[in-house]
């Protein structure tokens, strides 16, 4: 499946075919306000195994990263957010920013993971954003590496088509929203009495 999305104006006839397709299971891979992304319904036991497979990674032992449209929607799976954090957290999202948190007891289960933490972001697309809403629960997601990366000045992907190219026989859906970034998000940990980053990327981060 290849589907073509305005970035600035998703067609939500478009972003129901991709939901409902993440509920059944489906891999896909969507554009960020940083690099492409592949990502599943982390509900869905044959999503999650695929993405782990693609990754050749174990979900018991990788950190996990959730796309997620709210605050909210991560505290429900992190075990507490003080406010301080809750107000650095909402001054920097929706962005390119992955917020490290400790992890709570209501992770999916059917990713068999006993992880301290988890990474979440609150991206500033709506292509993702409107897939996360209308699912109701994150994406659970990893950074879309080129497959030639080691041949390239470049990691990731400006280029869809090269996208489907590389990996249309190995996910179950495409979204092209346009051209890619090529700067990772900013990894941030939370987990700490001070934010302290992990990652320098995309955006700026303002300690006051």
């Amino acid at each position: 499946m290849y589907i073509e999305i305005n970035a600035a104006n998703p067609d939500s006839r478009r972003i129901r075919e991709v939901v409902e397709a993440l509920q059944n299971g489906a891999l896909f891979i969507y554009p960020t306000d940083s690099v492409y992304a592949m990502g599943c319904y982390p509900e869905s036991k044959t999503g999650v195994q695929k993405l782990f497979d693609l990754k050749n990674a174990d979900p018991k032992s990788r950190p996990m990263t959730f796309m997620c449209d709210s605050i909210s929607m991560a505290a429900k799976y992190a075990s507490f957010i003080s406010n301080p954090s809750y107000r650095f957290i909402k001054d920097h999202t929706p962005g390119p920013y992955t917020f490290i948190l400790k992890a709570g007891h209501d992770l999916p289960r059917v990713m068999g993971t006993k992880n301290k933490t988890l990474g979440f972001r609150i991206p500033g697309n709506k292509i993702a954003l409107g897939i996360i809403e209308m699912l109701g629960r994150p994406i659970l997601s990893s950074s879309l590496k080129r497959m030639d990366s080691d041949d390239t000045d470049s990691e990731f992907y400006i280029n869809p088509e090269e996208i489907f190219s590389d990996y249309s026989l190995m996910v179950d859906g495409i979204i092209n929203g346009g051209p890619g970034n090529l700067e990772v998000s900013t990894i941030i940990d939370m987990t700490g009495e001070e934010p302290t980053i992990v990652r320098e990327g995309a955006g700026e981060v303002e300690f006051k």
